[in-house]
């Protein structure tokens, strides 16, 4: 049904068939091909020539790179808007590395292992930590294993290979601030700290209210961005945090002090979101607040709140269990077996004090996580 044969111009091979409407069709491999690679594609024209196909492997156009990130991203942010908008931004700025230079398209055809240890390489070079280039990477291979188990993407990029990225380094604990550090940082907020080296982007108490919610929740900076005031029910003094937005995708309630609940009720009309910005605030803004706040130099970003939180009540000695459950960690099989309302949760949030009223020397010991 086909046959195979030697080049004598070029050395290679030459496999010739006949289509199933008689035509005369051949292809031919180069000089340096092994004899069993061509026995095996002239066993597959063979195998598509019985079921009425012309045995010619029929590619699909390629994969555009762009065309891949805007269907991951769409696909991520039905599962969680926020971790869409990381890929979204890492994912671009790969895909300007990755065509630098270029007048044509990138497509996923042209993926490879070395493609994306050579951006992680590059990263290094421009200064990003270890950490953080090592994530970047993990998510371009995230994008290229979710375009490979797609079926309408599978034929138009390249085959999946494994990527070798030296291991992070293991990061030095974190500090975690007393309750005076982290009133000394709201201080500065509301003083203005976070405009004084350029001009504001958002609404100017965003800053403070953010970080005053934080200290009495423990909540992840993208939960408070994120929050509406029907999230609270100030009667009961409890906090829905939204499936979305929490870690285990489930949702979960809790208490809030009655110190918070009297901040929340001065800030005037409850309805809508509390932040106008839809786009979480970057790290800068809340690092210059600590700066200005005179506290120690270690402590940084929107999560030395959470820390803050978890190590302050630690301190004031609320339960373990507790704890876990306000602040949302995972229990593992606890989970299963604990029941939320059997906790003393609402008497752990009033231990927390008033904003102005801890010293500085309350507690000092870093957080464990």
């Amino acid at each position: 049904m086909a046959s195979i044969s030697k080049c004598k111009q070029t050395g290679g091979w030459k496999i010739s068939w006949r289509d199933p409407d008689g035509r005369q069709r051949s292809k031919r491999f180069p000089a340096g091909t092994k004899k069993k690679d061509a026995e095996k594609f002239k066993n597959k024209v063979e195998g598509r020539v019985l079921q009425g196909l012309d045995g010619r492997d029929k590619r699909r156009d390629p994969l555009p790179a762009e065309e891949a990130i805007a269907a991951f991203c769409d696909c991520k942010a039905v599962e969680n808007e926020p971790t869409a908008y990381v890929y979204e931004c890492t994912l671009s700025r790969f895909l300007r590395w990755w065509s630098r230079g270029l007048t044509r398209k990138r497509y996923m055809s042209d993926m490879s292992a070395s493609v994306i240890e050579d951006w992680y390489r590059s990263l290094l070079t421009e200064g990003l930590k270890q950490r953080t280039a090592r994530q970047y990477a993990v998510r371009v291979k995230t994008l290229w294993s979710w375009c490979a188990g797609r079926s309408e993407f599978r034929d138009r990029c390249a085959v999946v290979e494994s990527i070798q990225l030296p291991r992070a380094h293991k990061m030095a604990p974190k500090t975690a601030p007393t309750w005076a550090e982290m009133d000394r940082c709201i201080q500065a907020a509301a003083d203005g700290a976070a405009y004084r080296q350029q001009g504001g982007v958002m609404d100017a108490s965003a800053i403070e209210r953010a970080a005053v919610i934080m200290r009495f929740t423990g909540l992840r900076i993208s939960q408070v961005w994120n929050l509406e005031w029907e999230d609270f029910d100030l009667e009961r003094r409890t906090l829905h945090v939204r499936p979305e937005f929490d870690r285990g995708r489930v949702g979960r309630r809790i208490p809030f002090s009655s110190h918070l609940l009297q901040y929340l009720k001065a800030l005037g009309p409850a309805e809508g979101r509390l932040f106008r910005d839809g786009r979480q605030p970057e790290a800068k803004w809340i690092n210059r607040c600590w700066r200005a706040a005179g506290v120690r130099a270690e402590l940084s970003g929107w999560h030395a709140f959470r820390r803050g939180f978890e190590t302050g009540l630690a301190g004031l000695h609320v339960n373990f269990y507790v704890l876990r459950k306000l602040v949302g960690h995972s229990m593992g099989v606890d989970d299963a077996y604990l029941d939320a309302t059997g906790l003393k949760l609402e008497e752990a949030v009033e231990r927390i004090p008033t904003i102005g009223e801890a010293k500085l020397s309350v507690i000092e010991f870093p957080s464990a996580r």
